[in-house]
């Protein structure tokens, strides 16, 4: 349950204004958000917040519990009259290193641009750069504020002069808040600009692409505290989510943000697992039953991504007995079905539970990602010469790995497809018996409607974005088929569902995320329909401008449910899509390897990619040749006996021939 009512305060409270996008920028120390909604609330809006608390929108310590965002906003009088913002445009300033927000308007005569940003990254500062440009000479008064506090400056400008000036926010603590003051516009310093040139970069012939994967690797950092904190599901949940957490790490790994990716991953090791090797949400203690077993895969899995990106050793080191618990954890008696191997318990992926009419059973998602993570686990142990260990759980993987899908009367796949959820007793669970109980809000689909389906689920295509299920077989494509009944189910305009909408708990509507995870399956399945089909849903919502996109796109009942807020999720998924299925770009112990993807109407592609203490350059490009070529410094490599090109280790220059 959750108290916050958007129908109470100000409208900029509100985290669904119509056509509204948000342009996040953060440096651990400050976070911020450029508002643009241009049909209620503050049209340029500026909200400033604490990046260690987790809180709804309406905490945002710049605003104001009556007025909401309007102090923050620019306002000008020329002449004594206001003068309204015309013909507003925000977005990214693309060919600026580091991340800057942008906001052009006119209020006639003047012509205005602000620039948003963070100019280090080590300090809780923002800055505001403001130009004015006048059409004809005036006397401009110019206001801007938080809170209570007011910034004021009058001056002159003749006719075609252009003026400069600057507000910087800092945020205090003890108590929290934030102040501003007119200050220079300071250049981004030296230290920021070297490590925003080490993230990750894309040129594309289609400028959706590069722009949406330009956006995540921009946004992505902007919700990582300098605590490792990371606020993965932005004004909607005030608590962290582990699950949302290693999948933000790997975005981050990916993107080049290795240092925040390492801050995130220790503060889990530290304060989200315990000595037996649980791993739990702050402040959550759940029953036996209830623990979400896909918790420890994932983390394993994300601090492989780490170590093998990096080459920082450290971490696993360093935390060996805890990383040891974690694997060792999902292996215990008590949450493996005798005699089979797999995984049982009476909570699905989505956190619907014996409540929602879940029966103890076994879930395709938490074997995907304890295969996955004993397997990195066991190559993580093989690193740091833990022989014993290691054996023992690619053995257990392999097992598992089999069980999920050969398993005699167990195995998640039914009639060739695969299925989310099977009972103990054999079958599948196709439907959830809904008790009767407040926590379930009343208008819901789980409550209002007599049958609650539980197949089919986006989950379904994890086995297939990671190689469990290898995409050209018939399973992956009759499993990808019947996921297709979750595109534009009960509403218009794009995007696939997280499951079934019959059972859906809160939320009907199209989800971002299952989105990406199906067409990243139906990449690697050679389905690239579905991939663009995707794209250009995500690139036709308001929020494609900022690239800030919705947890979901549906309605809510809000309260009791929190409103929607903006999932990091996304953006992980969004740079996973273009370096590890389109470049093909992966490393493991061993090294860098490279298995390129280039789905037509792509002719070529470009990337950069932060890989240990280096830059590497690859370039995708269709060619007449038989089968895909990799060339390191214009060298073609062998394919070892897994077909891997790996790139040898002085390897600057990477070109990629495909068919």
């Amino acid at each position: 349950m959750h108290w916050d009512d958007p129908r109470n305060g100000p409208e900029d409270v509100r985290t669904e204004l119509p056509e509204v996008a948000y342009f996040l920028v953060g440096n651990g120390h400050i976070s911020a958000a450029l508002q643009y909604s241009p049909r209620q609330g503050t049209r340029v809006g500026l909200l400033l917040m604490d990046p260690e608390q987790l809180a709804p929108k309406r905490a945002a310590l710049t605003m104001h519990p009556q007025l909401g965002l309007a102090h923050t906003q620019l306002q000008l009088w020329c002449n004594g009259q206001p003068s309204l913002p015309q013909r507003c445009r925000v977005y990214w300033d693309e060919r600026a290193v580091v991340p800057v927000a942008v906001a052009e308007w006119e209020a006639p005569p003047l012509r205005v641009r602000e620039r948003v940003y963070c100019p280090d990254q080590k300090t809780p500062r923002l800055h505001r750069r403001i130009e004015l440009w006048a059409q004809q000479g005036c006397s401009v008064c110019l206001r801007t504020g938080v809170q209570e506090y007011t910034l004021e400056a009058q001056f002159r400008l003749s006719a075609h002069e252009h003026r400069e000036l600057g507000v910087e926010y800092w945020l205090e603590r003890a108590p929290t808040r934030v102040r501003c003051r007119w200050a220079a516009a300071e250049p981004f310093e030296n230290e920021a600009v070297q490590y925003w040139q080490r993230v990750a970069r894309m040129e594309s012939p289609i400028p959706l692409l590069q722009q949406l994967f330009q956006s995540a690797c921009w946004q992505l950092p902007a919700v990582v505290a300098a605590s490792g904190r990371m606020n993965t599901s932005l004004w909607e949940h005030t608590r962290e989510h582990v699950r949302d957490e290693c999948a933000g790490a790997i975005g981050l790994v990916l993107s080049g943000h290795h240092e925040r990716a390492r801050q995130v991953l220790e503060r889990i090791l530290r304060e989200c697992t315990t000595a037996d090797g649980a791993v739990r949400n702050p402040e959550e203690s759940v029953v036996p039953e209830l623990t979400l077993l896909d918790y420890n895969g994932m983390l394993l899995v994300s601090l492989y991504h780490y170590t093998c990106w990096t080459g920082d050793w450290e971490l696993v080191r360093g935390y060996w007995g805890r990383l040891r618990s974690v694997a060792e954890y999902p292996l215990r008696p008590q949450f493996r079905v005798e005699r089979g191997f797999l995984l049982h318990n009476r909570r699905e992926y989505w956190g619907r539970t014996p409540l929602h009419g879940v029966e103890d059973g076994i879930e395709l998602a938490y074997q995907v990602w304890t295969v996955l993570g004993l397997e990195s686990a066991a190559q993580l142990a093989e690193g740091v010469g833990q022989g014993r260990w290691a054996h023992r759980w690619a053995m257990a993987s392999v097992r598992l790995r089999r069980a999920m899908l050969q398993h005699p009367h167990l195995r998640l796949v039914e009639q060739g497809v695969l299925v989310k959820r099977r009972l103990l007793s054999g079958a599948v669970q196709q439907e959830l018996l809904v008790q009767e109980h407040p926590a379930i809000p009343p208008e819901v689909p789980l409550r209002t409607e007599s049958r609650h389906w539980l197949e089919p689920d986006a989950t379904c295509a994890l086995p297939i974005i990671w190689g469990i299920v290898e995409p050209s077989s018939e399973l992956a494509q009759r499993t990808l088929d019947r996921l297709e009944l979750l595109w534009n189910q009960r509403w218009e305009g794009g995007g696939y569902g997280r499951y079934h909408v019959s059972s859906e708990s809160d939320s009907p509507g199209a989800y971002p995320l299952a989105s990406l995870w199906i067409a990243r399956a139906a990449l690697r399945a050679r389905r690239e329909r579905v991939l663009w089909r995707v794209l250009e849903w995500l690139g036709g919502l308001p929020q494609a401008r900022s690239g800030a996109w919705f947890t979901v796109y549906g309605w809510r009942p809000v309260p009791p449910c929190p409103q929607v807020g903006i999932l990091a999720g996304n953006w992980s998924e969004l740079v996973q899509l273009v370096v590890c299925d389109l470049v093909g770009i992966h490393a493991d112990p061993q090294g860098v390897w490279v298995e390129p993807l280039l789905p037509r109407p792509l002719e070529w592609l470009r990337a950069t990619v932060r890989w240990r203490d280096r830059q590497l350059d690859i370039l995708l490009e269709r060619a007449n040749v038989a089968a895909p070529t990799v060339l390191a410094d214009s060298q073609p490599l062998p394919a070892d006996t897994a077909q891997r090109a790996y790139l040898p280790p002085e390897a600057q220059q990477v070109r990629c021939l495909v068919p």
